[in-house]
């Protein structure tokens, strides 16, 4: 069934069974944490259908955030990396949501931090996923001629 915003679908007719024939997957070919990363998709394409602004109208895929980074970018195709750092915040649901019933995005806890009666000193914030990503996206956009300012906003685990 073809539909005019795949993202919708993902969100309505998705089923784990339709997860499991796509990747393939069998008591042979098992994937670690499958429950998850169909969550993961799923609250995805919600995401998508939530900020056509960053992800697009009409049909809404991941790419179009080239696209929400160039609208912004001047005459000589300069654009501040907190445009592109405002893509990656909308993906921030996209996190599972902690026993709390807050997402902390990829701040995690550890639980030989604790601290009784110190709210917070057992988190830690790896960034390790906002940060891959900020990254993997900067890197080929500079190719497309992309030229990002306000870099020294990166921290320095992102820069190396």
């Amino acid at each position: 069934m073809q539909m005019p915003c795949k993202c919708l679908w993902v969100c309505d007719n998705l089923l784990l069974e339709h997860f499991v024939q796509g990747f393939q997957i069998s008591e042979t070919n098992k994937m670690v944490g499958l429950r998850g990363r169909f969550d993961i998709i799923k609250r995805l394409g919600k995401v998508m259908m939530d900020n056509i602004e960053i992800f697009g109208g009409e049909i809404r895929r991941p790419g179009n955030m080239l696209d929400f980074v160039m609208a912004a970018v001047d005459r000589e195709k300069r654009v501040s990396i907190e445009r592109l750092w405002c893509g990656i915040l909308a993906l921030e649901p996209i996190f599972p949501e902690h026993l709390s019933g807050v997402r902390r995005g990829d701040v995690w806890c550890h639980s030989s931090l604790n601290i009784i009666g110190k709210p917070g000193a057992d988190l830690i914030p790896f960034h390790k996923l906002s940060q891959w990503l900020a990254i993997s996206l900067f890197e080929p956009m500079e190719l497309l001629g992309i030229k990002f300012t306000d870099v020294e906003l990166f921290t320095p685990l992102t820069l190396a």
